[in-house]
């Protein structure tokens, strides 16, 4: 159990890694919160596979949930992924799957709780928030996550 979620996201997490051999990501805010470059509270969950996994499992995940294909995004030559809305089959939770096309140095590995977990690089994030950023209504929130992450990659 990820003591940064709530316990539907705990399941849902699980669940993947379970489903992926443990081949899933942890991204957006949690990979932040895991690798204590934030401390805030986490109130969502965004997780990652690359292109070759999610044509392993999808089948697998598409039984146990909704999965709605956004827009492809491609942030230099470090970043090309597609973003997919998920919801749980009964339609009461919903998260993201961001499915890569570029396959290496997307993740760190991590031990947490006696488990293996990958973790999407620091530096990967950032880019993603810094087009965020570009956006108008990026609230303050992105603003510190950057000034955070950016803090932690200078003391590396």
């Amino acid at each position: 159990m990820i003591r940064y979620l709530s316990p539907v996201f705990n399941i849902i997490f699980n669940d993947i890694y379970q489903i992926t051999d443990g081949k899933v990501i942890v991204g957006g805010s949690l990979s932040l919160r895991m690798q204590n470059i934030i401390q805030r509270d986490i109130s969502d969950i965004d997780l990652n596979l690359t292109k070759t996994d999610w044509d392993t499992f999808e089948s697998h995940i598409n039984k146990k949930y909704n999965i709605y294909h956004g827009p492809r995004i491609k942030i230099e030559s470090k970043l090309d992924y597609v973003v997919s809305r998920c919801l749980t089959k009964d339609k009461t939770t919903e998260f993201h799957l961001f499915i890569h096309n570029i396959e290496t140095s997307l993740f760190n590995n991590i031990i947490y709780d006696d488990k293996e977990l990958r973790i999407l690089k620091p530096e990967l994030h950032l880019l993603d928030k810094e087009i965020m950023l570009l956006d108008d209504s990026a609230n303050q929130k992105i603003k510190s996550d950057i000034i955070s992450i950016k803090k932690h990659i200078n003391e590396k």
